[in-house]
C-alpha cells in the first residue's frame, strides 16, 4: 500500500509573524521614501544645472553681441580707407555674427544641446573636422599667449 502525504504548509502566526510583517512594511515604506527623496534631489540638481547652463548661454550671447559690434565698428572705420570688398566682407562677417547672437538669445541650453546633437548625427565627419579645427585654433591661441623662453631660463 502506497500512502501519499500532502505537503504541510506552516503558516506563521502570533507576535513574531506580526513583527516580521511590520518590519517588511517599514522597510518597504523606507524604500519608497528614499526613492521619492532621491527623485526630488535629482530634479533640483537638474533644474540647477539647467539654470546654470542658461546663464552661460545668456553670457555667451552677450559676448557674441560685443563681437558683432566690434566688427560693425571696424567696417565703419574701414569705409573709405580700405578697398570696398574688404569693407563688404567685414559687414558680412558682422551680419553673420549677429545671426549667431540672435540664435543664442532665442534658444535655451536644452534647445541648443538638441540642435548640436542633431547636427552631430546628421554630419559626423563635418563635426569631427570642425572640432579638430577648433582644437587646433585653441592650441595656437594658448601657445600665442605664452611666449617661449630662451633655453637656460626657468
Amino acid at each position: 500500500m502506497i500512502t501519499t502525504t500532502e505537503p504541510t504548509t506552516k503558516t506563521k502566526s502570533g507576535p513574531l509573524a506580526e513583527e516580521t510583517s511590520e518590519a517588511r512594511e517599514a522597510v518597504a515604506e523606507t524604500g519608497r521614501k528614499a526613492k521619492t527623496e532621491a527623485n526630488e534631489v535629482f530634479a533640483k540638481l537638474r533644474q540647477g544645472a539647467r539654470h546654470q547652463a542658461d546663464t552661460c548661454v545668456d553670457a555667451t550671447a552677450g559676448k557674441i553681441r560685443n563681437l558683432e559690434q566690434a566688427a560693425t565698428t571696424a567696417a565703419d572705420e574701414m569705409t573709405g580707407e580700405q578697398p570696398d570688398f574688404l569693407v563688404a566682407g567685414m559687414n558680412l562677417a558682422a551680419e553673420r555674427i549677429a545671426s549667431v547672437a540672435d540664435y543664442f538669445e532665442r534658444h535655451d541650453s536644452g534647445a541648443i544641446a538638441e540642435d548640436v546633437a542633431d547636427q552631430v548625427r546628421k554630419r559626423p565627419g563635418t563635426t569631427l573636422g570642425a572640432l579638430a579645427l577648433i582644437g587646433f585654433c585653441a592650441g595656437r591661441f594658448v601657445k600665442a599667449g605664452h611666449p617661449e623662453k630662451p633655453e637656460g631660463e626657468s
